[in-house]
Protein backbone atom coordinates (compact mmCIF):
# COMPACT_ATOMS: atom_id res chain seq x y z
CA UNK A 1 0.00 0.00 0.00
CA UNK A 2 2.95 2.36 0.50
CA UNK A 3 3.13 3.16 -3.23
CA UNK A 4 -0.37 4.65 -3.13
CA UNK A 5 0.84 7.36 -0.73
CA UNK A 6 1.29 10.66 -2.63
CA UNK A 7 4.96 11.69 -2.89
CA UNK A 8 6.11 8.51 -1.15
CA UNK A 9 9.46 8.38 -3.05
CA UNK A 10 10.12 12.01 -2.13
CA UNK A 11 9.54 11.25 1.55
CA UNK A 12 11.96 8.31 1.34
CA UNK A 13 14.61 10.51 -0.30
CA UNK A 14 14.27 13.19 2.39
CA UNK A 15 14.36 10.52 5.09
CA UNK A 16 17.55 9.02 3.66
CA UNK A 17 19.11 12.49 3.48
CA UNK A 18 18.57 13.00 7.20
CA UNK A 19 19.41 9.42 8.16
CA UNK A 20 22.66 9.26 6.19
CA UNK A 21 24.28 12.49 7.24
CA UNK A 22 22.84 15.31 5.17
CA UNK A 23 24.49 16.99 2.20
CA UNK A 24 27.73 18.81 1.52
CA UNK A 25 27.41 22.56 0.95
CA UNK A 26 28.72 22.32 -2.61
CA UNK A 27 26.06 19.74 -3.50
CA UNK A 28 23.03 21.85 -2.57
CA UNK A 29 22.16 22.51 -6.22
CA UNK A 30 22.20 18.78 -6.98
CA UNK A 31 20.01 18.18 -3.94
CA UNK A 32 17.39 20.52 -5.39
CA UNK A 33 17.66 18.75 -8.76
CA UNK A 34 16.77 15.49 -7.00
CA UNK A 35 13.87 17.19 -5.24
CA UNK A 36 12.59 18.56 -8.54
CA UNK A 37 12.87 15.12 -10.13
CA UNK A 38 10.67 13.48 -7.47
CA UNK A 39 8.12 16.32 -7.57
CA UNK A 40 7.80 16.43 -11.37
CA UNK A 41 7.60 12.65 -11.74
CA UNK A 42 4.93 12.19 -9.08
CA UNK A 43 1.88 12.53 -11.41
CA UNK A 44 3.39 9.96 -13.78
CA UNK A 45 4.14 7.64 -10.88
CA UNK A 46 0.63 7.83 -9.46
CA UNK A 47 -0.92 7.09 -12.85
CA UNK A 48 1.21 3.95 -13.11
CA UNK A 49 0.33 2.86 -9.57
CA UNK A 50 -3.39 3.24 -10.26
CA UNK A 51 -3.18 1.43 -13.60
CA UNK A 52 -0.74 -1.40 -12.87
CA UNK A 53 0.12 -1.83 -9.17
CA UNK A 54 -2.34 -4.64 -8.42
CA UNK A 55 -1.33 -6.55 -11.53
CA UNK A 56 2.36 -6.20 -10.71
CA UNK A 57 1.74 -7.54 -7.21
CA UNK A 58 -0.09 -10.58 -8.61
CA UNK A 59 2.46 -11.26 -11.34
CA UNK A 60 4.43 -14.51 -11.08
CA UNK A 61 7.75 -15.02 -12.88
CA UNK A 62 7.73 -17.80 -15.43
CA UNK A 63 11.44 -18.49 -14.80
CA UNK A 64 13.81 -17.39 -12.06
CA UNK A 65 16.20 -14.60 -13.14
CA UNK A 66 19.73 -14.74 -14.50
CA UNK A 67 22.00 -12.81 -12.12
CA UNK A 68 25.21 -11.26 -13.46
CA UNK A 69 27.79 -11.15 -10.69
CA UNK A 70 31.16 -9.49 -10.34
CA UNK A 71 32.73 -6.60 -8.47
CA UNK A 72 32.03 -3.12 -9.79
CA UNK A 73 33.95 -2.49 -13.05
CA UNK A 74 34.47 -6.19 -13.80
CA UNK A 75 32.59 -6.12 -17.11
CA UNK A 76 29.12 -6.89 -15.77
CA UNK A 77 27.47 -4.09 -17.77
CA UNK A 78 28.98 -5.46 -20.97
CA UNK A 79 27.54 -8.92 -20.27
CA UNK A 80 24.17 -7.39 -19.45
CA UNK A 81 24.17 -5.50 -22.75
CA UNK A 82 25.08 -8.72 -24.57
CA UNK A 83 22.24 -10.74 -23.07
CA UNK A 84 19.84 -7.91 -23.83
CA UNK A 85 20.37 -8.69 -27.52
CA UNK A 86 18.54 -12.00 -27.05
CA UNK A 87 14.84 -11.23 -27.44
CA UNK A 88 13.96 -14.05 -25.05
CA UNK A 89 15.43 -12.00 -22.19
CA UNK A 90 14.69 -8.60 -20.70
CA UNK A 91 16.67 -6.39 -18.34
CA UNK A 92 16.98 -2.99 -16.72
CA UNK A 93 17.83 -0.11 -19.05
CA UNK A 94 19.01 3.37 -18.17
CA UNK A 95 15.53 4.68 -18.86
CA UNK A 96 13.88 2.08 -16.62
CA UNK A 97 16.50 2.71 -13.94
CA UNK A 98 16.07 6.48 -13.87
CA UNK A 99 12.28 6.31 -14.16
CA UNK A 100 11.57 3.08 -12.34
CA UNK A 101 8.48 4.67 -10.79
CA UNK A 102 6.60 5.00 -14.10
CA UNK A 103 8.44 3.27 -16.98
CA UNK A 104 5.68 0.77 -17.77
CA UNK A 105 3.47 3.35 -19.44
CA UNK A 106 5.99 6.10 -20.33
CA UNK A 107 8.89 4.20 -21.89
CA UNK A 108 7.27 3.85 -25.32
CA UNK A 109 6.93 7.62 -25.83
CA UNK A 110 9.29 9.38 -23.39
CA UNK A 111 12.35 7.21 -23.99
CA UNK A 112 12.60 8.10 -27.74
CA UNK A 113 12.24 11.79 -26.92
CA UNK A 114 15.06 11.67 -24.39
CA UNK A 115 17.28 9.75 -26.78
CA UNK A 116 16.74 12.33 -29.51
CA UNK A 117 17.62 15.12 -27.07
CA UNK A 118 20.73 13.22 -25.95
CA UNK A 119 21.84 12.66 -29.54
CA UNK A 120 21.20 16.26 -30.56
CA UNK A 121 23.27 17.67 -27.68
CA UNK A 122 25.88 14.87 -27.94
CA UNK A 123 25.59 14.06 -24.25
CA UNK A 124 28.18 11.65 -22.89
CA UNK A 125 27.51 8.81 -20.45
CA UNK A 126 30.65 9.06 -18.38
CA UNK A 127 30.11 5.89 -16.35
CA UNK A 128 30.58 3.71 -19.44
CA UNK A 129 32.70 6.17 -21.45
CA UNK A 130 30.21 6.29 -24.32
CA UNK A 131 27.42 8.43 -25.75
CA UNK A 132 24.30 8.55 -23.63
CA UNK A 133 21.66 6.10 -24.84
CA UNK A 134 18.71 5.41 -22.56
CA UNK A 135 18.51 1.87 -23.97
CA UNK A 136 21.88 0.94 -22.47
CA UNK A 137 21.90 -1.35 -19.47
CA UNK A 138 21.08 -0.05 -16.02
CA UNK A 139 21.39 -1.44 -12.50
CA UNK A 140 18.44 -2.88 -10.63
CA UNK A 141 19.57 -1.65 -7.23
CA UNK A 142 19.98 1.93 -8.45
CA UNK A 143 16.42 1.76 -9.77
CA UNK A 144 15.24 1.23 -6.19
CA UNK A 145 16.29 4.79 -5.31
CA UNK A 146 14.05 6.41 -7.92
CA UNK A 147 11.32 3.91 -7.02
CA UNK A 148 11.40 5.18 -3.44
CA UNK A 149 12.96 2.25 -1.59
CA UNK A 150 15.10 2.55 1.50
CA UNK A 151 16.48 -0.95 0.79
CA UNK A 152 18.85 0.16 -2.00
CA UNK A 153 22.57 -0.11 -1.24
CA UNK A 154 23.05 2.62 -3.88
CA UNK A 155 22.16 5.19 -1.20
CA UNK A 156 25.74 4.59 -0.03
CA UNK A 157 27.00 6.18 -3.26
CA UNK A 158 24.76 9.21 -2.82
CA UNK A 159 25.75 9.56 0.85
CA UNK A 160 29.28 8.08 0.91
CA UNK A 161 30.19 9.33 4.39
CA UNK A 162 27.95 6.52 5.63
CA UNK A 163 29.17 4.09 2.96
CA UNK A 164 30.62 1.35 5.15
CA UNK A 165 27.71 1.29 7.58
CA UNK A 166 25.11 1.23 4.82
CA UNK A 167 26.88 -1.42 2.73
CA UNK A 168 27.32 -3.57 5.81
CA UNK A 169 23.58 -3.39 6.42
CA UNK A 170 22.34 -3.77 2.85
CA UNK A 171 24.94 -6.09 1.29
CA UNK A 172 27.24 -7.80 3.79
CA UNK A 173 24.63 -8.64 6.45
CA UNK A 174 23.68 -12.27 7.12
CA UNK A 175 21.22 -13.41 4.44
CA UNK A 176 18.30 -13.93 6.82
CA UNK A 177 18.59 -10.29 7.88
CA UNK A 178 18.51 -8.89 4.33
CA UNK A 179 15.17 -7.54 3.16
CA UNK A 180 14.93 -7.94 -0.63
CA UNK A 181 11.18 -7.36 -0.94
CA UNK A 182 11.55 -4.18 -3.00
CA UNK A 183 14.22 -5.88 -5.11
CA UNK A 184 11.80 -8.71 -5.84
CA UNK A 185 9.17 -6.11 -6.71
CA UNK A 186 11.31 -4.34 -9.33
CA UNK A 187 12.29 -7.70 -10.87
CA UNK A 188 8.62 -8.66 -11.00
CA UNK A 189 7.77 -5.29 -12.55
CA UNK A 190 10.32 -5.74 -15.35
CA UNK A 191 8.98 -9.24 -15.99
CA UNK A 192 5.40 -7.96 -16.06
CA UNK A 193 6.24 -5.23 -18.56
CA UNK A 194 7.97 -7.70 -20.88
CA UNK A 195 5.10 -10.23 -20.75
CA UNK A 196 7.14 -12.70 -18.73
CA UNK A 197 10.46 -12.79 -20.56
CA UNK A 198 13.27 -14.12 -18.41
CA UNK A 199 14.86 -11.26 -16.46
CA UNK A 200 18.61 -10.63 -16.56
CA UNK A 201 19.59 -8.85 -13.33
CA UNK A 202 22.77 -6.85 -12.86
CA UNK A 203 23.78 -5.14 -9.64
CA UNK A 204 27.36 -5.76 -8.44
CA UNK A 205 26.29 -5.93 -4.78
CA UNK A 206 24.49 -9.19 -5.59
CA UNK A 207 27.93 -10.80 -5.77
CA UNK A 208 28.03 -10.67 -1.97
CA UNK A 209 24.49 -11.89 -1.26
CA UNK A 210 24.08 -15.10 -3.22
CA UNK A 211 22.46 -16.99 -0.35
CA UNK A 212 19.70 -14.41 0.01
CA UNK A 213 19.07 -14.48 -3.76
CA UNK A 214 18.83 -18.28 -3.76
CA UNK A 215 16.29 -18.13 -0.98
CA UNK A 216 14.12 -15.96 -3.23
CA UNK A 217 15.00 -17.67 -6.53
CA UNK A 218 16.25 -21.25 -5.99
CA UNK A 219 16.38 -21.98 -9.74
CA UNK A 220 18.21 -18.77 -10.70
CA UNK A 221 21.22 -18.86 -13.00
CA UNK A 222 24.41 -16.96 -12.16
CA UNK A 223 27.15 -15.60 -14.42
CA UNK A 224 30.26 -14.43 -12.59
CA UNK A 225 32.81 -12.06 -14.16
CA UNK A 226 36.33 -11.79 -12.80
CA UNK A 227 38.82 -9.16 -13.94
CA UNK A 228 42.43 -8.28 -13.23
CA UNK A 229 42.32 -6.78 -9.72
CA UNK A 230 44.69 -3.94 -10.57
CA UNK A 231 42.35 -2.86 -13.37
CA UNK A 232 39.32 -3.21 -11.08
CA UNK A 233 40.95 -0.91 -8.53
CA UNK A 234 41.74 1.86 -11.00
CA UNK A 235 38.45 1.53 -12.85
CA UNK A 236 36.64 1.72 -9.50
CA UNK A 237 38.45 4.97 -8.75
CA UNK A 238 37.23 6.28 -12.11
CA UNK A 239 33.68 5.17 -11.28
CA UNK A 240 33.81 6.91 -7.93
CA UNK A 241 35.12 10.07 -9.59
CA UNK A 242 32.08 10.06 -11.89
CA UNK A 243 29.71 9.34 -9.00
CA UNK A 244 31.19 12.15 -6.93
CA UNK A 245 30.96 14.54 -9.85
CA UNK A 246 27.44 13.69 -10.99
CA UNK A 247 25.50 11.93 -8.23
CA UNK A 248 26.87 12.15 -4.69
CA UNK A 249 25.39 14.56 -2.18
CA UNK A 250 28.45 14.29 0.05
CA UNK A 251 32.05 14.88 -1.02
CA UNK A 252 35.02 12.73 -0.12
CA UNK A 253 38.74 13.17 -0.70
CA UNK A 254 40.60 10.94 -3.15
CA UNK A 255 42.28 9.24 -0.20
CA UNK A 256 38.91 8.46 1.38
CA UNK A 257 37.58 7.05 -1.90
CA UNK A 258 40.64 4.86 -2.33
CA UNK A 259 40.14 3.53 1.18
CA UNK A 260 36.51 2.62 0.41
CA UNK A 261 37.56 0.70 -2.70
CA UNK A 262 40.27 -1.09 -0.73
CA UNK A 263 37.66 -2.04 1.90
CA UNK A 264 34.90 -3.11 -0.49
CA UNK A 265 36.77 -5.50 -2.77
CA UNK A 266 37.84 -8.16 -0.23
CA UNK A 267 34.44 -8.04 1.46
CA UNK A 268 32.69 -8.69 -1.87
CA UNK A 269 35.09 -11.48 -2.79
CA UNK A 270 34.91 -13.15 0.63
CA UNK A 271 31.12 -13.26 0.41
CA UNK A 272 31.23 -14.52 -3.17
CA UNK A 273 33.60 -17.36 -2.29
CA UNK A 274 31.33 -18.51 0.52
CA UNK A 275 28.13 -17.97 -1.45
CA UNK A 276 29.01 -19.72 -4.69
CA UNK A 277 29.32 -23.08 -2.92
CA UNK A 278 25.56 -22.89 -2.35
CA UNK A 279 24.72 -22.59 -6.05
CA UNK A 280 23.43 -25.92 -7.42
CA UNK A 281 25.28 -27.67 -10.21
CA UNK A 282 24.51 -26.23 -13.64
CA UNK A 283 23.43 -22.82 -12.33
CA UNK A 284 26.80 -21.01 -12.24
CA UNK A 285 29.04 -19.96 -15.13
CA UNK A 286 32.36 -18.26 -14.33
CA UNK A 287 34.51 -16.44 -16.85
CA UNK A 288 37.14 -13.72 -16.91
CA UNK A 289 36.47 -10.37 -18.53
CA UNK A 290 39.66 -10.79 -20.52
CA UNK A 291 38.46 -14.12 -21.98
CA UNK A 292 35.09 -12.59 -22.82
CA UNK A 293 36.78 -9.78 -24.74
CA UNK A 294 39.02 -12.12 -26.69
CA UNK A 295 36.45 -14.83 -27.51
CA UNK A 296 33.03 -13.26 -27.05
CA UNK A 297 31.04 -15.63 -29.24
CA UNK A 298 32.63 -18.78 -27.79
CA UNK A 299 32.13 -17.57 -24.22
CA UNK A 300 28.48 -16.75 -24.88
CA UNK A 301 27.89 -20.14 -26.49
CA UNK A 302 29.49 -21.89 -23.52
CA UNK A 303 27.37 -19.91 -21.06
CA UNK A 304 24.18 -20.90 -22.89
CA UNK A 305 25.20 -24.55 -22.79
CA UNK A 306 26.39 -24.55 -19.18
CA UNK A 307 23.27 -22.79 -17.86
CA UNK A 308 20.78 -24.48 -20.24
CA UNK A 309 19.57 -21.12 -21.55
CA UNK A 310 18.25 -22.50 -24.81
CA UNK A 311 19.66 -22.50 -28.31
CA UNK A 312 22.43 -19.97 -28.94
CA UNK A 313 21.90 -17.78 -32.02
CA UNK A 314 25.13 -15.90 -32.98
CA UNK A 315 23.19 -13.64 -35.33
CA UNK A 316 21.38 -12.09 -32.35
CA UNK A 317 24.65 -10.57 -31.19
CA UNK A 318 26.35 -9.75 -34.49
CA UNK A 319 25.09 -6.19 -34.81
CA UNK A 320 25.93 -5.29 -31.22
CA UNK A 321 29.43 -6.77 -31.46
CA UNK A 322 30.08 -4.90 -34.72
CA UNK A 323 29.01 -1.59 -33.15
CA UNK A 324 31.25 -2.18 -30.16
CA UNK A 325 34.27 -3.56 -32.01
CA UNK A 326 36.17 -0.29 -31.64
CA UNK A 327 35.48 -0.03 -27.90
CA UNK A 328 38.45 -1.10 -25.81
CA UNK A 329 38.89 -1.24 -22.06
CA UNK A 330 41.08 1.41 -20.48
CA UNK A 331 44.70 0.43 -19.97
CA UNK A 332 46.21 1.25 -16.59
CA UNK A 333 49.95 1.56 -16.23
CA UNK A 334 51.07 -0.71 -13.43
CA UNK A 335 52.91 0.98 -10.60
CA UNK A 336 54.75 -1.39 -8.32
CA UNK A 337 53.96 0.57 -5.15
CA UNK A 338 50.19 0.44 -5.77
CA UNK A 339 50.39 -3.21 -6.82
CA UNK A 340 52.15 -4.11 -3.55
CA UNK A 341 49.52 -2.22 -1.58
CA UNK A 342 46.68 -4.05 -3.31
CA UNK A 343 48.27 -7.45 -2.82
CA UNK A 344 48.82 -6.65 0.85
CA UNK A 345 45.27 -5.37 1.44
CA UNK A 346 43.43 -7.95 -0.68
CA UNK A 347 45.57 -10.99 0.03
CA UNK A 348 44.55 -14.14 -1.84
CA UNK A 349 41.56 -12.31 -3.35
CA UNK A 350 43.99 -10.38 -5.55
CA UNK A 351 43.58 -11.73 -9.06
CA UNK A 352 45.91 -11.24 -12.03
CA UNK A 353 44.73 -11.87 -15.58
CA UNK A 354 46.69 -14.50 -17.47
Amino acid sequence: MKRYIPFFPLFVFLGQTMHLGGISFRRILLFFVYLLRFILMEPLRLVEVLLFEKRIQRHVLKEDPIFILGHWRSGTSHVQNLFHQDKRFTTMTLYRMLFSDHFIWTESWLNPILNRVSKFFKIRYSFQRTNLDFNLSGEFDTALCSLGSSQAYTWAHLFPKQYKRWMQTMVFMESEQLDLSDYEYIIRKISFQSKNKRVVVKSPGDTARIQALLQCYPKASFIYLSRDSYDVYHSSLYLWDAIQRENSLQQLSKEEISELVLWTYPNVMKNYESGKSLIPEGQLFEVSFESLQENTEDVLRNSYEKLSLGHFHPEDFASFLTRNKSHRKADYEKKSEIERQLKSKWGHYYHEAN
